[in-house]
């Protein structure tokens, strides 16, 4: 709506973000968002843009500028027990989250699904599953049903998620379709190790067995089988988690963000001949 009221109040530059790698839509609306009355149109990773090329977008509008955050909010998050003490943990208990809408295609049943071997094999780990979504029933029944209620902890929507960062030994996200995986970056800031489904615009942030370790989606074993490999190995985890600490400030801080956008501003606006 926002696109089509611009074209019709003839707002003379005209931009577009796509987060997400799911299909352009087979209709004449997403036809008229995403390809008529465009200026240039943001992608956040490599793959959204391969993902509108095959939807038709013509890859010369297409600029690519991944996300940013904000670092300091997690510079300023030190106290790794703060979730300890909320949810009564042991010291030596290996906190593993994930933050994410419980959305299908954020995997979260393949992740419950791995725990069925982490608690066989290591019943010191706990998973911290943070964020909120129309699936909350569904995995809380199937977290029951196999079994491992006790160690699968839903801590719904929460607004202190650097804290709750800070408290992890491990983040992990399972989706099967992933723009780029903001979250992840979030977790990089903390100077987490990341275990990560090899999808989307995800290999772009966690390099395999660089700043984190990739696994194929829909894999439950392929998942557990990372985590434990981190949580037997703790100096790989450390390693992991610098790297990708350091990848994080170099390529994804939020002033790099805005100023590639702002250069893409002023490139369209000279060659159109508008000033800004």
């Amino acid at each position: 709506m926002g696109s089509a009221a611009a074209a019709l109040a003839k707002v003379p530059l005209r931009v577009i973000s796509r987060r997400v790698d799911f299909r352009l839509r087979d209709n004449y609306f997403s036809y008229l968002k995403y390809t008529k009355d465009i200026d240039v149109l943001i992608a956040v990773s490599q793959n959204v843009k391969e993902v509108l090329i095959e939807g038709g977008v013509n890859p010369e509008k297409i600029k690519v500028i991944p996300d940013g955050i904000d670092y300091t909010l997690f510079e300023e998050a030190t106290s790794n027990d703060y979730l300890r003490r909320e949810l009564s943990f042991e010291k030596d208990d290996f906190l593993v989250g994930i933050v994410a809408h419980l959305a299908d295609h954020k995997g979260h049943k393949y992740l419950i699904k791995a725990t069925q071997i982490l608690k066989e094999k290591a019943p010191k780990i706990k998973v911290i599953i943070v964020g909120s979504g129309p699936l909350r029933m569904e995995l809380d029944k199937q977290a029951k049903e196999i079994e491992v209620e006790d160690i699968v902890f839903f801590l719904g929507f929460r607004e202190d998620i650097p804290q709750i960062l800070a408290s992890l030994d491990l983040f992990v996200l399972s989706s099967y379709l992933e723009g780029l995986g903001s979250s992840i970056m979030d977790a990089m800031a903390s100077r987490l190790p990341v275990v990560a489904t090899n999808v989307g615009g995800i290999p772009e942030v966690v390099v395999h067995e660089e700043t984190g370790l990739l696994v194929p989606p829909r894999r439950s074993t392929s998942l557990a089988k990372a985590i434990l490999r981190i949580y037997e190995n703790r100096d790989l985890g450390k390693k992991l988690g610098q790297k990708g600490y350091e990848l994080v400030h170099r390529k994804f801080s939020a002033e790099a963000m805005a100023n590639k956008i702002i250069l893409e501003y002023e490139r369209i606006a000279k060659e159109k001949n508008v000033k800004l």
